[in-house]
């Protein structure tokens, strides 16, 4: 009996390592190069211990394949093959000029099962196009202007919070800044007033801090769902917890049905949705946006300004505390502009902080939030001038991370310089190089909304206080490996002094 299952085991052992040697051979097989794979994790790192972080994982990729001179690299998540592209040229026929090819990002969504996962975001095929083409009027700049004045109102929160919090020593900024996102997409996206500086245990703060708890149960079902979509589906999965699920349903249907029995109109994103679902039924359209679409975007746009605008905030002041004299540039020009505009906070006003765009744009190229671009073909593609095709349902990688940190076209990468994004200088720089948001049809929508949020809490803080980095803060800074959002290990801890002339 003993001499069987010894056998038995010795054959599925040999099935299995077979299996992944053959698996591990499609790239050779398509003439494309790759990196070493090893058994069972592929090219990635062991997902469970957590030993190196995915920015730092994929920015390895990418420089180790381009010293090897490659314009593309085979690599394996477990078996599944992936396509990373290194080349801007080929990068730019799979954003934009064979586009047709790669309409998808091959993330999970399931309408019935897992209805706030079935936004723009995920979207595939004919469901996506038919959404964009709804919300793409949605995030015009005439629209952004109008609904300033509730992001401002917050920023004015985070301005009153820090001045408390100042006093008390160094301050977690990830932690402040994670509150005014909260209370501005809060505004916005779901038309309440969260007061997360005063009322940190509110509901919508203590959902918001469940969903983006790294629990090793939710990085887990993460991992199913980015690594087998279709089976994470099959098994009716829920990335997103049914208690999580009901209370944002819930908040959109009751912010819904108070709207509907007033007058006063709100013009924030929320009111937008509804006037779209409006004006679909009274058109009798049998496509009309449904209340569960409305509840699925809303929610997007709260997992898309949350995180990586309060990341972005962060990281901009954490390299703006280590460079005094742009700091101080970036407040010149605020105090410079508002006085032109009488000390008003408006959406024109933002606009002529072209500087404070220079320092944001160079905050997002050293750091991405996300770390890399997500593609899937979904028709064969054969690479031009080349005898590879790329079959239909290979993973696309885009390295934003390599791409935005490579000498070759960021001279010193690592060096904070804002003045990389004047006009004249991004007028010479690499297309394809930097792209923080995405390019082509499946560009971020909302990137106008998560660039005047951040601007204005940016402004707010740095017009009234002076900032510098504390001991607390551990340098060089290291990535967080359990977070796929770029964050900081131990946090960004910042001291900050009152501007004494602060209005």
């Amino acid at each position: 009996m003993w001499i069987n299952l010894i056998i038995y085991f010795a054959t599925f052992v040999i099935a299995v390592v077979a299996y992944f040697k053959w698996s591990f051979g499609y790239w050779k097989k398509q003439g494309v190069p790759y990196l070493p794979s090893s058994i069972p994790f592929g090219t990635m790192n062991n997902p469970f211990t957590l030993s190196e972080a995915i920015a730092d994982e994929v920015f390895r990729q990418y420089m180790e394949s381009k010293a090897l001179g490659y314009k593309y690299v085979g690599l394996y998540g477990l078996t599944i093959p992936q396509f990373m592209v290194i080349d801007p040229q080929l990068i730019k026929n799979v954003l934009i000029t064979d586009f047709q090819h790669f309409t998808d990002r091959g993330f999970y969504y399931n309408e019935m099962d897992d209805p706030l996962s079935a936004h723009l975001f995920s979207l595939a095929g004919q469901k996506w196009r038919r959404l964009r083409a709804k919300l793409t009027p949605t995030f015009t700049s005439a629209k952004m202007k109008t609904m300033s004045k509730f992001v401002v109102s917050c920023g004015y929160q985070l301005r009153d919070a820090l001045a408390i919090r100042c006093a008390q020593g160094p301050i977690d900024i990830k932690d402040l800044l994670e509150r005014y996102t909260t209370n501005v997409i809060g505004s916005c996206a779901f038309g309440i007033e969260c007061n997360s500086f005063t009322d940190p245990n509110n509901d919508f703060c203590k959902y918001t801090k469940k969903q983006f708890l790294p629990t090793t149960f939710h990085n887990l079902k993460m991992f199913i769902s980015f690594m087998f979509p279709s089976f994470a589906k099959m098994i009716r999965m829920k990335v997103i917890t049914e208690e999580v699920t009901n209370f944002f349903m819930n908040t959109v249907r009751e912010s819904v049905e108070i709207r509907k029995g007033t007058s006063e109109v709100r013009n924030d994103f929320l009111q937008i949705l509804i006037e779209l679902m409006k004006s679909e039924r009274s058109d009798n359209n049998g496509d009309a946006i449904t209340i569960e679409e409305v509840a699925a975007q809303a929610f997007l746009f709260f997992l898309a300004g949350f995180e990586t605008s309060s990341s972005t905030m962060s990281f901009c002041l954490y390299e703006l505390s280590q460079n005094q004299d742009v700091q101080q540039k970036v407040r010149d020009e605020i105090d410079a502009v508002l006085k032109k505009y009488d000390g008003e906070i408006t959406y024109d006003a933002l606009k002529e902080m072209e500087y404070m765009g220079c320092v944001i744009n160079e905050t997002l190229r050293k750091y991405p939030p996300v770390p890399v671009l997500n593609r899937k073909c979904v028709l064969d593609y054969q690479i031009p001038n080349t005898d590879v095709t790329i079959e239909k349902g290979i993973n696309i990688v885009i390295p934003l991370i390599g791409l935005q940190r490579d000498p070759d076209y960021f001279d010193d990468p690592e060096k904070f310089d804002p003045d990389r994004f004047t006009k004249s200088n991004m007028e010479k720089m690499t297309q394809f190089s930097y792209m923080p948001f995405g390019e082509g049809n499946r560009i971020c929508l909302g990137l106008r909304f998560g660039l005047m949020q951040t601007k204005i809490g940016l402004l707010l803080m740095l017009k009234n206080f002076k900032f510098s980095l504390s001991d607390k803060t551990q340098t060089p800074i290291q990535l967080n490996p359990i977070c796929f959002v770029l964050s900081v290990k131990g946090g960004i801890w910042l001291n900050a002094e009152k501007i004494s002339e602060a209005k």
